[in-house]
């Protein structure tokens, strides 16, 4: 919503790439960067790390692609 300036719904989640798995006790960052915007859609790109709180030596556990579709009130793709 802020930066379509409309509630948006997910559409798909394409190409999650599990690369190490997160282990308790870890720590976990999360970032997201909008990778493309069209019309009424965007493509925000997710990169997940996980590693140890003591040393914050952090390593890629996986990532994925987000379609989100930005939506009226009554639920139709809005530009």
């Amino acid at each position: 919503a802020g930066w379509s300036g409309h509630y948006c719904v997910t559409v798909s989640v394409a190409g999650v790439k599990f690369r190490r798995p997160i282990l308790v006790g870890q720590i976990v960052e999360v970032e997201a960067k909008i990778a493309h915007t069209g019309r009424s859609s965007m493509q925000i790109f997710i990169q997940v790390r996980g590693g140890d709180p003591k040393t914050q030596n952090m390593v890629e556990t996986n990532h994925c692609v987000i379609s989100f579709i930005a939506m009226d009130e009554t639920g139709y793709p809005i530009e």
